[in-house]
């Protein structure tokens, strides 16, 4: 069993860059107000205008009770001029937000850069040059095709018609 100070996270030091959450363990109704306080911790430490990253790398599972303190916390992101990114999403992560319907309502990224990967965990696929044209949309492309390579078939098929404006990928 994972301990309550490791399923809420730890708040990473706020700067130039993202200000960091990294969360463990799992998201769900037992955690849920652990998780939201976490959160709308993050939302009032965050430096003003800057990116609020989830780091999602070691989190285990999500069920609706994550994904309202999700919500809600992106919510309240966005009235401070905060934009909440899901970084390492697992799987069962971005199955439920497609199911949810809540696919566009997240940015996705890569695990941050400032931790070394968790052992055993996928590797984000290596960036090129970042700052020129077009770099935003090959590390989205990157973080894309990892996450497709690790789905099945079904999976597969529903995310990539997500990822086409909806079209049936059947």
């Amino acid at each position: 069993m994972i301990s309550d100070k490791d399923r809420t996270g730890t708040r990473g030091a706020s700067g130039p860059g993202p200000y960091v959450v990294r969360i463990s363990g799992e998201m769900d109704f037992d955690h849920a107000e652990q998780l939201g306080t976490v959160l709308r911790a993050a939302v009032v430490e965050a430096a003003d205008g800057s990116d609020i990253l989830i780091d999602l790398r070691d989190s285990s599972f999500c069920d609706s009770a994550g994904l309202n303190a999700l919500l809600t916390a992106r919510r309240q992101a966005r009235t401070q001029g905060h934009l909440l990114v899901l970084a390492a999403p697992s799987h069962q992560m971005i199955r439920l937000l497609a199911q949810t319907g809540a696919t566009d309502l997240f940015a996705l990224s890569p695990a941050p850069p400032n931790r070394p990967p968790t052992p055993g965990a996928a590797q984000p696929a290596a960036a090129g040059p970042s700052g020129g044209p077009g770099a935003e949309d090959e590390d989205r492309q990157a973080v894309l095709s990892r996450f497709v390579s690790q789905l099945g078939d079904e999976d597969e098929r529903l995310l990539r018609g997500l990822l086409d404006g909806g079209a049936d990928t059947a």
